[in-house]
């Protein structure tokens, strides 16, 4: 990178941090809910309605929705939490199959009865806990350990547990067998169990909207008189904000036209050549942010349905039409940064490769918030 291109950026992050009217993309959401501690005293307030990984284990609680300080209740604190859309946390002690030690968290209510389904996001691993009869029994999924060049799966052997959870005649032998690793599969069986017990099953469970952008981007770069590229971004932007408030989908439209001179042939008869790029693409990608405030550092990945030119300044083209030459599917990769400097104002730079490798393009644009 040049050292204009190294000014501009620079004069990106600069303008944000002194810009105090910025705002982020995703913010902090404060919701009401009411939190039972230890001693057994009920507080209300706001809690911040977060990742659910981090819920598991930590919340963060304001007395007022416009109070700026939070204060970090853990697991040695607080005995269950709730919020006023419903969702329900209560305290869980339990061990896993290879742990060595028993941990605490804050499982996740998806029924209330005789038999209780909780889930936690314990690192990358989802885990299931069943309660019956003050008993805690845990479901995790097989999985191949990656830190081996192996590929024997690491058995958890959620299946006896799921014998012992469910000890009795209330659920068959045949249909604990047969049953696949899967949100659904615990949430019908605990259903039929309670039922079976004329216990009534209180479902919690619910799932939380995701939070959608339309954003717009355009520009361009520089880099000599024969080598510049101009751009125009369309996507449609989509987070789940309860698994990962820095990981998006994006499903967009986007186009590029990209020249560049080239020489063919030896010195004193070499020709020069002057080729433009006209590529229009419809990219699927996931973005990961390494930041989720006003400046948001990424990266990403995903593949294209595309349609690409190579032409000289006759018209005669560099590539022949068809499948996966003139059009196509093709992977792309890459990473940039964005700053909002007012509401849904951002500038962009970027780098990304796909068809061919583009210049670190420069932009402005505009989030459309499309939240319902």
């Amino acid at each position: 990178m040049n050292k204009i291109n190294y000014s501009i950026l620079l004069l990106l992050v600069c303008m944000n941090i002194f810009n105090k009217s910025a705002y982020g993309q995703l913010t902090d959401s404060y919701v009401e809910g009411s939190v039972e501690l230890q001693n057994g005293e009920t507080i209300k307030g706001y809690i911040k309605d977060d990742e659910m990984s981090k819920m598991n284990f930590r919340l963060s609680f304001k007395e007022a929705e416009s109070g700026k300080k939070a204060t970090t209740y853990d697991t040695s604190q607080v005995r269950s939490f709730k919020l006023a859309d419903g969702e329900i946390f209560e305290l869980i002690h339990f061990r896993g199959h290879f742990m060595t030690s028993e941990m605490a968290a804050f499982g996740k209510l998806l029924i209330k009865g005789k038999a209780s389904l909780y889930k936690i996001l314990y690192k990358t691993d989802v885990i299931y806990i069943i309660k019956n009869d003050g008993k805690t029994f845990v479901l995790q999924n097989d999985k191949m350990d990656k830190s081996q060049m192996s590929t024997d799966l690491t058995k958890y052997r959620f299946i006896e547990y799921l014998y012992k959870a469910f000890d009795g005649p209330a659920i068959s032998k045949d249909k604990i067998e047969n049953i696949s690793f899967h949100e659904k599969e615990f949430f019908r069986m605990v259903n039929e169990y309670n039922q079976y017990y004329n216990s009534e099953s209180e479902i919690i469970a619910f799932r939380k909207k995701p939070i959608h952008f339309i954003v717009v981007t355009a520009g361009g770069m520089i880099r000599s008189s024969v080598r510049k590229e101009i751009y125009f971004q369309g996507y449609y932007r989509t987070y789940f904000p309860k698994i990962s408030r820095s990981t998006s989908l994006n499903i967009g439209l986007n186009y590029f036209n990209y020249k560049n001179q080239i020489r063919k042939g030896q010195w004193p008869w070499n020709q020069v050549i002057n080729k433009t790029y006209s590529l229009a693409t419809v990219p699927f990608q996931l973005q990961q942010n390494f930041l989720n405030k006003k400046i948001r550092p990424y990266a990403f990945a995903g593949v294209n349905a595309s349609y690409l030119t190579i032409t000289d300044e006759s018209g005669n083209s560099f590539i022949e039409k068809g499948l996966q030459n003139s059009f196509g599917v093709a992977l792309l990769y890459g990473a940039g940064i964005e700053a909002d400097f007012y509401k849904g104002m951002m500038l962009k730079a970027e780098y990304r490769d796909e068809n061919f490798a583009h210049l670190i393009l420069l932009g402005i644009g505009y989030n459309f918030s499309v939240r319902k």
